[in-house]
């Protein structure tokens, strides 16, 4: 496949209060897929336009609320051919809302950000596979929806001038929805409901060891 893509973007400072981002991508992809007689069922293209939109507001001088709105498509696996050896599978979009809060505290000793995320991509596609086999057929069949909801916190404080830590957070519900292929309702593999990190950064500001 041949691919290529533009993008423009434009950041506005409306006033003291608020600012807002505006984006625009365009995507193109020429395909030429070939099935398992090696006869060329002719090149395809597919083309797709996606917008983004930011604002963020802020009330108060060390508190920022934003939202966001994004999204993104999926053109290589477009060109795929079906389980039915005719139909193609088809471009995969994704649509992504965020909310959230952005604050410093203490003279920006302390930093406290909270995010809610919905995903929704559409159209996924899976390779088919030979019986009882690790080989594919390059065939594809659809997987149907797949929707992510989620909760993300973080927490950054500087304790010390030489002894930072961040604390993060996240929760996520991740589901098939209108799926052919994998129950609704049922989650993808390797998509843990809740993870954890923390981090710690210590300068030694003392003796031979110093910086």
């Amino acid at each position: 496949y041949n691919t290529y893509g533009i993008m423009a973007q434009e950041v506005m400072t409306i006033n003291k209060y608020v600012k807002a981002i505006l984006g625009l991508r365009y995507s193109s992809i020429s395909t030429l897929a070939s099935n398992d007689k090696g006869s060329d069922p002719g090149r395809t293209r597919e083309d797709a336009w996606d917008p983004m939109f930011g604002l963020m507001v802020s009330p108060i001088e060390n508190v920022n609320v934003f939202g966001s709105y994004t999204t993104s498509t999926n053109l290589r696996s477009a060109g795929n051919i079906l389980t039915d050896s005719v139909s193609r599978v088809g471009a995969s979009r994704t649509k992504q809302w965020e909310f959230g809060i952005k604050s410093d505290w203490l003279n920006n000793r302390l930093r406290f950000n909270l995010t809610y995320f919905h995903i929704w991509t559409d159209n996924l596609s899976n390779s088919q596979y030979i019986d009882g086999t690790t080989q594919t057929t390059g065939y594809y069949y659809l997987a149907g929806d797949l929707v992510r909801d989620g909760i993300e916190v973080e927490l950054n404080g500087r304790i010390l001038n030489n002894l930072e830590v961040m604390l993060g957070y996240a929760y996520l519900d991740a589901r098939y929805k209108n799926s052919p292929s994998y129950v609704n309702g049922s989650a993808p593999m390797n998509a843990p409901k809740h993870t954890a990190n923390a981090w710690i950064q210590y300068t030694v500001d003392k003796g031979p060891l110093k910086g």
